[in-house]
């Protein structure tokens, strides 16, 4: 039987999208989880802009991994923050040179998100010799271009000056991290400081995409089987009245 659950949010939106399931179904056995106790964390490649739209409906308790694994966001209880940041100045060179190539250029820090040119100006007002602590932490830039030739311009710009950054490409913007980050690691971190075993959580998810995640726990599902079989995986006794929306 298992502990735990890892979501990934994005996953589970798109395909419900794409395939027409059912959203309030799976919202309802989400919560039902949370209301018996059953951790429920919540993981986006977005940022913690995603996790607060889904927790209107959603009534998570768990602090949530964000962007790639660069941040864990906690609402409800601080003392699980954390961010794994850019480095000031890779930060700055990568703003620098998308602004160059007339990119649009967004910054998500540990505090909110910004263009980087207000980034940029509150950068000014601190002592740059400090500014790695005592500015806020830079979780990931976003440079919005979909063409392939101006990525590998891109790509070619991180290697030339070895900037400590990784690039994570979409359909229309490419979003860097610190190439220290690991979302395996991050969820592991966050475990031992929550001191779950995480090898008794499950994650719904997508293998391919997230494969340092599900090397981490003990089982991966489809959205299908956590319809299907969410409740009989768990030792918690449900309140007979809610289990019956499978």
């Amino acid at each position: 039987m298992y502990e735990g659950v890892i979501i990934d949010i994005d996953y589970i939106l798109s395909t419900m999208k794409k395939l027409k399931i059912n959203f309030d179904k799976t919202i309802k056995l989400i919560n039902v989880l949370v209301k018996n106790n059953i951790p429920v964390v919540l993981y986006t490649e977005n940022s913690r802009e995603c996790i607060d739209e889904v927790k209107g409906y959603l009534k998570t308790k768990e602090p949530a991994i964000v962007a790639e694994g660069a941040q864990i966001y906690s609402p409800f209880d601080t003392e699980y923050e954390s961010v794994f940041p850019l480095d000031i100045n890779t930060v700055c060179k990568l703003g620098n040179w998308a602004l160059n190539q007339n990119l649009a250029v967004n910054i998500n820090t540990d505090e909110k998100n910004m263009s980087y040119l207000e980034w940029v100006k509150g950068l000014k007002c601190v002592n740059y010799r400090n500014s790695n602590s005592s500015y806020s932490k830079v979780v990931n830039i976003e440079m919005h271009m979909e063409n392939d030739d101006k990525r590998i311009e891109l790509l070619n710009f991180i290697g030339k000056n070895n900037l400590e950054c990784y690039a994570h490409m979409y359909l229309s913007h490419v979003s860097c991290i610190n190439s220290m980050v690991d979302k395996g690691n991050t969820l592991r971190y966050l475990a031992s400081k929550k001191r779950w075993n995480i090898k008794k959580f499950v994650m719904v998810g997508e293998y391919f995409k997230d494969s340092s995640i599900f090397d981490e726990i003990g089982y991966g599902m489809s959205i299908s089987d956590f319809h299907r079989n969410i409740f009989g995986m768990f030792e918690k006794t449900f309140d007979n009245n809610l289990a019956n929306i499978i």
